[in-house]
This record gives C-alpha cells, structure tokens and sequence, in this order.
C-alpha cells in the first residue's frame, strides 16, 4: 500500500488503478487520457470521519466479501477479505456491512467518530434506508446489521461505482481462494 501511494506521489501524471495494484502492479497504471480520474480515484470523507469501502464479488455461484477502512487522510486502519456463504451479491453486500459494523465496533470503542460506508449496490442501499423494500429472507442479516449501527454515533451508507471501490473489489476477488475471513487491523 505505501508503494501505491508513493508511486501516486512521485508520477501524478499517471492515473493508477487500485484494483489492478493488487493483482499486477506492473499493469496497474491506466491508458488513454479519455478516462476520467475523478471516476478511478478514491474520495476520502470529509475531516474527522472515516470510511469503509466494501465489495462484493460472486462468480460460479460462490461469493466473497472485501473491505477496507480510511481515515480522511487515507491511511488504511483495517481490512477484511474472505468468502462468504452468501447466494447472490446483494446478500454478500449485506454480509461486508455486517462484517465493517462490527469491525469499526471493535477498533473504534469509545470514541464516536461518524462512518460512511461506501457500497456499490444501490439495492442494497435502499433495503437499509426503506424498511418496506427487505426481503424477508435477510431479516435476521438486517437485525443484526440495525443493532450494530445503533452502537455508532453516525453511520452514512452511499452507493459508490466500482472504480473508486477498487481495493475493496481486490479484496473481495482474492477472497474466493480463501476458506476463512482473514480480518487486519
């Protein structure tokens, strides 16, 4: 990650990619100038928040989580990648903001810092904004979702595109080659 964000420092003409640092550095700087870098760029929240990027990520029927957590200034505090037993992405969407709830639950104790996660699925987004909209399938998911963001001072869900989401996504796709949710802090 410090590679990544000296390479930004050092070579600001270049636009790199997030997920693709992951995988293969060497590829990781985008071509043409038609691409827009406000669309490849993580936006940090505004000053004294933090945010949890998540990403799901499905593929033959198996599913896998990532996220990654900032500060405003973009330093990394914690991660998660791993499988899931989700049955469809919206499902494996719901279970990252579970698994960043309680993350953010367990390094953030005491203070009350105000959180926005940042998703890529508007659906889900609309299930925990309107109640009305569940399915009723997930209900026990959204119970234990609403009881830990009660814990918090503030929590924003956005629904962000997948390129600012890329370390998130990176995270998701290596966890299908796990059996168990790897969690740093």
């Amino acid at each position: 990650m410090r590679v990544l964000m000296w390479a930004r420092v050092i070579h600001n003409e270049c636009i790199f990619s997030e997920s693709d640092w992951w995988s293969s550095p060497v590829k990781c700087i985008v071509g043409g100038r038609s691409m827009r870098t406000r669309d490849l760029v993580w936006d940090p929240p505004p000053m004294g928040r933090i945010k949890f990027n998540v990403a799901g990520f499905v593929m033959n029927e198996i599913a896998a989580c990532g996220g990654v957590l900032r500060d405003d200034k973009g330093v990394v505090s914690a991660l998660f990648s791993g499988s899931c037993t989700a049955r469809a992405l919206e499902m494996a969407v719901l279970m990252e903001i579970k698994e960043a709830s309680k993350m953010v639950i367990e390094l953030i104790r005491k203070e009350h810092v105000p959180l926005i996660i940042e998703c890529n699925s508007s659906t889900v987004s609309d299930w925990l904004k309107y109640s009305c909209l569940r399915p009723w399938s997930f209900r026990n998911l959204f119970a234990n979702i609403e009881g830990s963001l009660r814990r918090m001072a503030e929590v924003r869900i956005e629904v962000t595109n997948q390129g600012k989401n890329g370390v998130a996504k990176a995270l998701a796709k290596v966890g299908l080659s796990r059996n168990t949710l790897f969690r740093a802090y």
